[in-house]
């Protein structure tokens, strides 16, 4: 069968393309993974090449299985064999798996043990507060710009801020190492730069260079300013202190990792790209394993990721992406290496959409061809194309149960006029707050919407993985008596809060624990003396023996003896809830030494240092439920029809972490805006670039859709809702978008 057969002229062009280097730009839904594996194939069938010299990089370890199913799949229906088993467990990964592999391969190069493992990101936050802690707690004489720092804002709690009295320290210090860990930004780059507050106005002049007005002014500010020792001088003081300290966590997390024989991404990253500029021999052996490098979303690759493609410099290499999609500024992606590429490389584009119908494609230019003007790379409907609908509607602010009414009339009474009546299943709602998300999942269910809430980051904030910590702990310490308390009300011990309570005041009354207690306790009721009875048939015994066992030993008496499991089973995330109990489950057997109590405290720090865990991955998903789920999540999913009801969301807010960083040119501001003018330069390229980014996390958000797009508009729109009214809104009565109207 001829490969090229089922591709249009511009995809075969892509396929065909034989130059060393080629930059395509693929517009959404416009068949770029079988662009990708058709080019795989053609390498591998037409020019003989192996598959395991062909390097396939995908952004998600789901597309990487995906796009290694269909080139596996067609290399056997072409009766090539021996190429499918190579292809098969040959280097078609994600960036980072590449980084392990290659790593683990050249290990004695690297000087690291092969048998090296990749730490959980909650191990590697805990890590790095353990390391601040104590980086706090040391005299720092040889910096006064570190005490200073410190000074400013040890003890300081703000609105949302943590317990903790070095919260602010950590918000500002970990915002920094996040910021710059996984750019070309180097420690001892930055240490020079952040060495005192006159080389730090130094790097923000040589910065503002192209802006002669603002950099006139800081320059004659800042010359007062050094002679006062005032502000905007103190406030560099204390910029380079939170930088200066991040430098040294970060370096002491780094050398902590080596020691452990662990590495976090970051750092699989940095350290194979020191290996091929540093070592010629390892260098020449990647390349020459290498003949092909396929990327997918390559506008989602950060510069040290881009760096390692280069000094891996294979024959053939070419990168997909679009930079109208990249919305991973948070991970340091950098889109616009994608576009500089493009613009001294060979580039073609795939522009027709093979998802989404004419209408729905019509309201995404509406919004986008105006607003971004020459930058805007319009997609075609592909000719057999159904018109579909897209409309706008009124949404009120955090409106939940209007949005739980609007699903179920479209629905049950295809509000739309769809052609096929859509079926829960069929629907997606894209949001990017995850306060209103979990709003949204509870009104729906309150009027019998049956939904599901995908790519939620609440694993360490469910109420579930709460009453295993407090079981462990209560079990390990005698005298831990809140922990059991909450333990006998939870699912796990089933007594109801009057036996409690009544408990509680029976221990204090008599002077013991409330373990000691429980033996010779009445409950108030049968039903209450039955579930204490089963509780401590187990529970007793699981103490005597809880210094002597290990958390995941523990964790399974729980799960096999008390009623949790039931108890779960009849929630409405249940198949979610037993997911997440399996994966702390596992989370403990990976940790093979840690004791009950060991465990249960590192899931409370976890838990306190805010960490955003993503519940586990579930497979058993009622085929009629509404997906609800944050745009990020969506990336590379479609959906029949989509409901954006959050547009009106204040979402970027710039001063949330306490600080500024912009990532490309290394600069950091820590503090008050109003006192410098090189602050508030700063804080306008960051915000330029933060609305750039929320204006293509709505393209993704509106691409996302085949056949159906509902976009809710505020009242008082801010963020997203100004970019709708201002370009949907006022196009609308002039280009035929209907408003949809909520049912009486």
């Amino acid at each position: 069968m001829n490969l090229l057969d089922s591709l249009t002229a511009e995809q075969r062009a892509a396929v065909e393309f034989d130059g060393p280097r080629l930059m395509l730009r693929a517009s959404a839904g416009s068949g770029k993974t079988r662009v990708l594996t058709a080019r795989y194939l053609r390498h591998v069938v037409q020019d003989g090449i192996s598959p395991d010299s062909i390097l396939a990089i995908t952004f998600t370890t789901r597309a990487a299985t995906e796009m290694r199913r269909r080139i596996v799949e067609q290399l056997r229906a072409e009766g090539l064999k021996d190429q499918a088993q190579l292809a098969e467990t040959g280097p078609i990964s994600t960036i980072h798996s590449f980084c392990e592999r290659s790593l683990r391969e050249n290990a004695l190069a690297a000087a690291l043990d092969p048998e090296y493992s990749v730490m959980p990101s909650d191990q590697v936050a805990l890590l790095r507060e353990e390391i601040l802690l104590d980086e706090i707690s040391l005299n720092h004489h040889d910096s006064p710009e570190i005490e200073m720092f410190l000074k400013e804002y040890a003890g300081k709690v703000s609105f949302g801020g943590g317990p903790l009295v070095h919260d602010e320290i950590a918000r500002r210090v970990n915002h920094i190492m996040d910021s710059l860990r996984g750019t070309l930004w180097t420690t001892d780059h930055l240490g020079r730069r952040y060495l005192s507050a006159e080389t730090l106005a130094e790097a923000y002049l040589t910065a503002m260079a192209g802006d002669p007005k603002p950099h006139s002014k800081f320059a004659l500010q800042w010359e007062n300013a050094t002679k006062k020792k005032e502000e905007p001088y103190r406030g560099f003081q204390i910029t380079c202190g939170a930088v200066q300290l991040a430098i040294r966590v970060w370096r002491r997390l780094e050398s902590r990792l080596k020691r452990l024989y662990q590495l976090d991404y970051n750092l699989l990253e940095s350290m194979l790209l020191r290996l091929l500029e540093s070592d010629t021999l390892t260098a020449k052996r990647l390349r020459d394993q290498y003949q092909v490098v396929l990327v997918d979303e390559a506008q989602d690759l950060n510069p040290v990721q881009y760096r390692l493609l280069e000094e891996l410099d294979p024959h053939q290499m070419m990168l997909v992406g679009d930079p109208q999609q990249s919305i991973y500024g948070f991970r340091n992606a950098d889109s616009e290496q994608f576009v500089r590429r493009t613009r001294i490389t060979p580039t073609l584009a795939l522009t027709t959409n093979f998802r989404s119908e004419s209408e729905v494609l019509r309201m995404v230019d509406a919004v986008f061809a105006e607003r971004w003007g020459e930058d805007y790379s319009p997609m075609q409907a592909r000719p057999d194309a159904l018109k579909g609908s897209a409309a706008t509607w009124a949404f009120p602010e955090r409106d939940s149960h209007g949005l739980a009414e609007l699903v179920r009339a479209v629905v049950q009474d295809n509000a739309l006029g769809l052609p096929i009546p859509p079926r829960y299943s069929d629907i997606a709602i894209l949001t990017r707050n995850k306060t209103h998300s979990q709003m949204y999942v509870t009104a729906m269910r309150k009027l019998s919407v049956p939904v599901r809430h995908e790519g939620s980051k609440r694993f360490y904030a469910r109420m579930t993985l709460r009453d295993v910590a407090n079981t462990l702990e209560a079990a390990a310490r005698p005298n831990s008596d809140f922990a059991l308390l909450c333990t006998l009300h939870s699912p796990i011990g089933g007594l109801s809060l009057d036996s409690v309570i009544q408990l509680a005041v029976k221990a204090k009354a008599a002077g013991t624990s409330v373990r000691a207690a429980c033996s010779t306790f009445e409950c108030p009721t049968a039903e209450d003396a039955d579930a204490l009875a089963r509780f401590l048939a187990w529970f007793l015994p699981a103490c005597e023996e809880a210094d002597r066992i290990r958390a995941w030993e523990l964790i399974g008496k729980i799960l096999h003896h008390s009623p949790l499991q039931i108890q779960i089973a009849r929630l409405p995330d249940a198949p979610l809830e037993v997911a997440n109990l399996n994966k702390l489950l596992i989370m403990a057997v990976n940790q093979p030494t840690a004791t009950p109590i060991e465990f249960a405290d590192q899931l409370r720090k976890v838990l306190m240092l805010r960490h955003e865990e993503e519940d586990a991955d579930w497979s058993s998903q009622s085929e009629e439920s509404v997906t609800l789920m944050n745009v990020h999540q969506s990336k590379g999913l479609e959906f029949p029809l989509v409901i954006i009801p959050s547009v009106h969301e204040n979402i970027r807010k710039v001063r949330s972490s306490g600080s500024l960083v912009h990532r490309g040119l290394g600069l950091v501001h820590v503090g008050k805006l109003e006192h410098s003018m090189a602050s508030k330069w700063l804080k306008d390229r960051v915000a330029d670039e933060g609305s750039a980014e929320e204006q293509r996390v709505l393209y993704v958000a509106m691409t996302r859709a085949e056949k159906g797009l509902l976009i809710g508009t505020a009242m008082k729109p801010s963020s997203w809702g100004k970019l709708v009214h201002e370009s949907l809104e006022a196009l609308a009565p002039d280009r035929g978008f209907p408003k949809w109207q909520q049912p009486e």
